[in-house]
């Protein structure tokens, strides 16, 4: 299984704390899945053929599996990797309930493939003047407080698949991010770039 680190770390910059507060985790069936034997099997998943997956979700741990046809498995919500893993287990007995999948499955090792952070930068932010701030490691900034009520930014991250959401009050959520240590070094350009922004 692979690591994302401690589940929190301080930044070296003013004092800020790190948190991850859910993981996005990874495994293979190994076996091709009949869509709609499977959506039609199970009372809590949903399949549209317009789309590549069937949606599962589960309550015990609350959670969502995506499953593709070639067996690609992906779990969303889960608070921690050992909650992921139980999350991988209901499911894969779940499907051994099913006739026409049952002893099918030889599944991969779980990995984590992204994890969902907070923060709070210790200020509240001047969303308009942020958003047209050059930030350096940033490809993008979107500001549409007539679409996002909640008052946020949208920062992409140039090389990664990371996104921030900044709030007006200073927090940030941090989705995209492989481990804990990427977040740090993300939020560590974001608080340099938005510093200027800060409502003291």
């Amino acid at each position: 299984m692979s690591s994302v680190g401690p589940s929190n770390v301080d930044l070296a910059v003013q004092g800020l704390s790190v948190k991850i507060v859910g993981y996005n985790c990874r495994f293979k069936l190994g076996f091709n899945v009949d869509m709609r034997l499977l959506a039609a099997s199970l009372l809590t998943a949903d399949y549209n053929p317009r789309y590549p997956t069937v949606r599962v979700r589960l309550t015990n741990p609350q959670c969502c599996i995506s499953v593709s046809y070639h067996g690609h498995c992906t779990i969303f919500g889960c608070e921690s990797v050992a909650q992921a893993a139980t999350a991988a287990a209901v499911f894969l007995k779940l499907l051994d309930e099913i006739e026409d999948f049952a002893g099918l499955a030889r599944p991969s090792p779980l990995t984590v493939v992204s994890i969902t952070c907070l923060t709070d930068l210790g200020h509240g932010v001047r969303l308009d003047m942020a958003a047209a701030a050059p930030i350096s490691t940033f490809s993008s900034a979107v500001y549409q407080p007539e679409i996002m009520p909640s008052l946020q930014v949208v920062f992409k991250v140039a090389d990664r698949n990371v996104c921030c959401s900044v709030f007006a009050n200073g927090q940030v959520t941090i989705v995209g991010a492989r481990n804990i240590f990427d977040t740090r070094d993300v939020i560590t350009k974001l608080y340099a770039g938005l510093v200027d922004y800060f409502i003291t």
